[in-house]
């Protein structure tokens, strides 16, 4: 190998390294697939605005070392010489060439593959490396088949451009297929497309290449080989036919079938956003100093949290709250500028409306709060505390917290769902 030819070679392997590196770097910012909330608490693999930023600048760093791997590739390529250097160990024939380079890449779509498809559900950053990892794989096989099974005339730089182009187009073919998403039983397709278009591809290449007398060979494989592919691709797109539902004799009844007795309604979970059916009437607004505040029900769920802000009245005779109640943590002094939304603790995205709740004398209200936790984000030491204000007041009463001095993992600029006044307490 040249000095020219090796550092070609270094440059491949540099682009590769750096887009290696930039997909194993995003890993750690890319929320998991299957539950990134859970990944969140568990990981630290939040989605937030430092994450985003940092998944966005990898996204260059990819882009970089694809570009390199592509400098390098293209470098290979041009210091390789145009004529064989010796001859051919056995000449195929070019369909019995692209049935060789079809099987092979029958073998490294099938492997290749469900390695792009896992690479996507790590982190998107990591494609490029394993999708150009793929691509000279089938490049080098076709290059060497080229090289030991060619016509004489085919050199080392033909081979590696027709592997290259074939290489591009098999990774194409079956990557497009991932992507549509494939229905049960289908998962074959994306490989046996891969060898399909290696084969394909070759046969084209000798196609262009041969001689004008000895292109009917190779005009024939390529219909062949296309008229196989259509009809298998056909074949396994369509649909199976449903299994026929059995036909026999009606069944004959002496007597109409009993009907069963209904079973007992099974007891439903209630939703905190809907107050008990009985509230007290009061038309008197509860005034800030004459109620009390607590809080209780915490819960976490799937990467939720919710907890329950309880409002106990103190006044001597009955009051009512409104309207949305305003709410503020605090960490260290310091306000995290919460997103405070309205909403159903259930499903955020269900709008809710303002109630009115009376609150007989030392009786109780209540609110829900719900979040997103952030897990190992958020500052799980300093204290934090919670203020809330009555809709329409300025005043901000502090509420103590019943589940530890930092209870919410919450961090500058999140959401928290408020819910609706509800009768009583959990």
């Amino acid at each position: 190998m040249t000095g020219r030819a090796l550092g070609a070679w270094a440059t491949v392997a540099v682009g590769m390294l750096v887009m290696v590196i930039a997909g194993g770097v995003a890993q750690r910012y890319t929320p998991f697939w299957f539950d990134p909330d859970e990944g969140c608490a568990l990981y630290g693999r939040c989605v937030t605005e430092a994450s985003e930023a940092a998944l966005r600048a990898l996204w260059w760093v990819a882009g970089v070392g694809l570009v390199v791997l592509l400098l390098g590739v293209a470098g290979t390529v041009s210091a390789l010489p145009r004529a064989r250097q010796r001859a051919p160990q056995v000449e195929l024939s070019a369909p019995v060439q692209a049935a060789v380079a079809g099987t092979a890449g029958l073998v490294t779509g099938t492997v290749g593959g469900p390695l792009v498809v896992f690479a996507i559900l790590v982190a998107a950053q990591a494609v490029p490396a394993v999708v150009c990892l793929l691509w000279l794989v089938d490049a080098r096989l076709v290059a060497v088949l080229v090289g030991k099974t060619g016509p004489a005339q085919h050199g080392a730089r033909f081979g590696w451009s027709t592997g290259l182009a074939a290489g591009a187009l098999a990774v194409a073919v079956s990557a497009g297929l991932w992507s549509t998403g494939l229905a049960a039983g289908q998962w074959y397709l994306p490989a046996f497309a891969h060898g399909a278009a290696l084969a394909v591809a070759v046969l084209v290449a000798r196609l262009v290449a041969a001689p004008a007398g000895g292109r009917a060979g190779s005009a024939s494989g390529l219909v062949g080989t296309l008229a196989v592919f259509g009809a298998v691709t056909f074949l396994a797109a369509v649909p199976e036919p449903p299994d026929p539902e059995p036909v026999g004799p009606p069944e004959r009844h002496s007597a109409p079938p009993p009907v069963a007795a209904p079973s007992p309604a099974a007891p439903q979970t209630p939703d905190p956003t809907r107050p008990p059916a009985a509230d007290v009437q009061a038309a008197r607004v509860c005034a800030p100093g004459e109620l009390t505040w607590s809080t209780a029900g915490w819960d976490a769920a799937m990467g939720g949290r919710w907890v329950t802000v309880v409002a106990t009245s103190t006044a001597p005779v009955a009051c009512s709250v409104d309207g949305f109640p305003r709410i503020d943590l605090r960490q260290g002094g310091r306000s995290l500028g919460l997103v405070v939304e309205p909403g159903s603790p259930i499903d955020p995205n269900v709008p809710v409306v303002a109630r009115r709740v009376g609150i007989a004398p030392g009786g109780s209200a209540s609110f829900v709060l719900h979040w997103r936790g952030y897990g190992a984000a958020a500052d799980e030491d300093t204290p934090q505390t919670l203020v809330v204000a009555l809709d329409g007041d300025r005043a901000w009463r502090d509420v103590p917290l019943s589940d530890g001095p930092a209870p919410f993992d919450l961090v500058d600029g999140a959401t928290v769902v408020v819910g609706s006044w509800r009768a009583g307490a959990p």
